[in-house]
């Protein structure tokens, strides 16, 4: 992988990982299982409850990083961040540049775009319209609270909202219709059985764009 991509980011915070993935392209070929504290980075790719499994004490005293440890943590990291684009790979189509995703002339026509999206051009303004939205939202749920069947407040634990499962829409007639027809020809055969050996065959769910700005399901194996 390292030999046949070239990983790039336009932010320096990212750098890191960067760093340690040039570091490795070294390292290729030797088997040293252990590296020296400081030869790799750990702030922003080794989250530090996973650090005592990544630094381990030798009987001197001195620490060491177990280096396959470490490279799960880099490659975890890295995965993350080219979902986001805040790390990219040349020559890429789906982990392109992420600038390459905004119209090229964006500089020039930077207030007709803002207008065609109904947004301000000064950040502070945006920000404060964006905590006017919250505060109104927070002020509504605070004091809509003690009415509301669906939500209450927990005395301990973690999650101390608790909102009750809305009730299940009515199935629409003619999927339940489809359904029968279904278990009425091929017995022990649900939809959803067909739909996924229908998507193993032909694919179909590839076609399918996603509205958000990244993919949170993997394509079925």
């Amino acid at each position: 992988m390292l030999e046949a991509l070239v990983f790039r980011s336009n932010n320096e915070q990212y750098r890191p990982v960067l760093e340690a993935l040039a570091y490795f392209k070294t390292l290729r070929h030797s088997k040293q299982r252990f590296l020296d504290i400081g030869a790799v980075p750990l702030a922003g790719i080794v989250p530090r409850e996973l650090r005592p499994l990544v630094i381990e004490q030798e009987s001197t005293g001195t620490s060491r990083i177990h280096r396959m440890h470490y490279e799960i943590c880099m490659l975890q990291t890295l995965r993350e961040r080219l979902r986001c684009k805040e790390i990219w790979v040349e020559g890429a189509n789906r982990y392109r540049n992420p600038d390459a995703d905004v119209p090229q002339d964006f500089a020039e026509k930077r207030i007709s775009y803002y207008q065609q999206l109904d947004q301000p051009l000064a950040v502070d303004t945006f920000i404060a319209k964006l905590q006017g939205a919250m505060h109104t939202a927070l002020d509504h749920f605070n004091h809509t609270l003690p009415y509301n069947p669906k939500v209450s407040l927990r005395s301990a634990g973690q999650k101390r909202i608790k909102v009750t499962p809305l009730d299940a829409q009515p199935e629409p007639a003619r999927l339940r219709e489809l359904k029968a027809e279904i278990l009425q020809r091929w017995r022990m055969t649900g939809l959803l059985d067909m739909l996924k050996e229908t998507d193993f065959r032909v694919g179909f769910t590839r076609v399918f764009d996603t509205t958000a700005s990244r993919q949170t399901l993997h394509p079925l194996e």
